[in-house]
């Protein structure tokens, strides 16, 4: 019995030993339990941050999206006041070439205008010139008469 004693003694020192490296296990465990659980509670914090900073990407996608349809706009009316600067391009391109043809007329019409005044002048010297000529000769015999009316006197 001393035997049987001796060797239920030695397993429970086993046992012993056996639930004392349980209990450090457990109290290992229990570690690693409490250091995963500050982590889960870290990882926590970050996702909540990263939800927020992703909330505030939202916000500011949505104010980039309304900024871009608002350059969208501002390019359209741009688009269409450059459409009206062509138009009015061209009409002033118009307006100018009536104008170049007007003035085209205009120059034909001074030629012919200029050209009938110096023909009407060159008409006049002819005609003053052969006035001049025809007073000369009258002023000479009216010079002559005189010359002799002052002789017979």
């Amino acid at each position: 019995m001393e035997g049987t004693l001796s060797k239920v003694l030695d397993q429970l020192n086993v046992l012993t030993k056996g639930v004392g490296t349980l209990t450090t296990n457990v109290g290992t465990l229990t570690t690693n339990v409490d250091t995963l659980t500050k982590d889960v509670v870290s990882i926590k914090k970050d996702m909540n941050s990263m939800k927020s900073d992703m909330d505030l990407m939202k916000s500011d996608m949505g104010l980039m999206k309304s900024d871009v349809d608002l350059m969208k706009s501002d390019m359209g009316l741009m688009k269409s006041d450059m459409n009206l600067m062509k138009s009015d391009i061209t009409s002033l391109q118009e307006g100018q070439n009536v104008l170049a043809a007007e003035q085209g007329e205009m120059r034909k019409e001074v030629a012919f205008y200029y050209g009938s005044m110096m023909k009407k002048l060159d008409e006049t010297k002819t005609e003053l010139s052969s006035e001049i000529k025809q007073f000369s000769t009258i002023q000479k015999q009216h010079q002559h008469v005189l010359e002799y009316i002052n002789q017979k006197q």
